[in-house]
């Protein structure tokens, strides 16, 4: 608990109005915060972590993850911002891999990826895309076009995951299937 209140005490100026995150592999640590009945000594440092927005993490915790917090893109982010190639590809597979990085470019918090049409586009993870469709269809920006149209609106708000087609033509068709009955939701429109 020395080594991260020293670290608090050194840093302040930096971690003032920031959240800080300490990953230890002490599960002793949180106790001692938590602990009321203390010395005044672990008192006066616990005061001093109060005065921070602060999560103590397990440091064994660190690197495991569920399959389905891993973004699609996690392989291209992992080798621009770090040189890691994933570990079960061929020989082909790492010669694809290769080329496809040359695409993109790790901008933190960001990979974006130069599309076909030469603009940059940012790479979406599976969890903000449905409602970027929702945005793109049904919203007013949207305008309830058909599934061509709605993965261009995604397109044009510089959006870019793989299955962007695929994925705007079942939105699309999951939307008039729960649309009311006698109603058609695609407005048609005359350029």
């Amino acid at each position: 608990m020395l080594a991260v209140v020293f670290a608090f005490d050194k840093f302040i100026s930096y971690l003032i109005g920031s959240k800080v995150i300490v990953y230890t592999d002490h599960a002793a640590l949180r106790y001692l915060i938590e602990k009321m009945e203390s010395k005044p000594c672990l008192i006066r440092w616990v005061l001093l972590l109060q005065e921070f927005d602060h999560e103590i993490r397990n440091y064994e915790q660190l690197l495991t993850t569920s399959l389905e917090e891993v973004p699609w893109y996690a392989d291209f982010a992992n080798y621009l911002a770090s040189g890691i190639v994933p570990y079960d590809l061929s020989s082909v597979q790492k010669k694809k891999f290769y080329r496809d990085c040359r695409m993109y470019y790790w901008d933190e918090p960001y990979l974006l990826r130069i599309c076909v049409d030469n603009m940059i586009r940012r790479c979406v993870p599976e969890i903000e895309q449905s409602s970027i469709l929702q945005a793109c269809h049904a919203s007013a920006y949207g305008g309830h076009f058909g599934g061509v149209r709605t993965a261009a609106k995604v397109l044009e708000a510089d959006f870019f995951w793989p299955t962007v087609f695929k994925d705007a033509h079942q939105w699309v068709k999951a939307a008039m299937n729960v649309s009311e009955p006698g109603t058609f939701p695609v407005a048609i429109r005359c350029p």
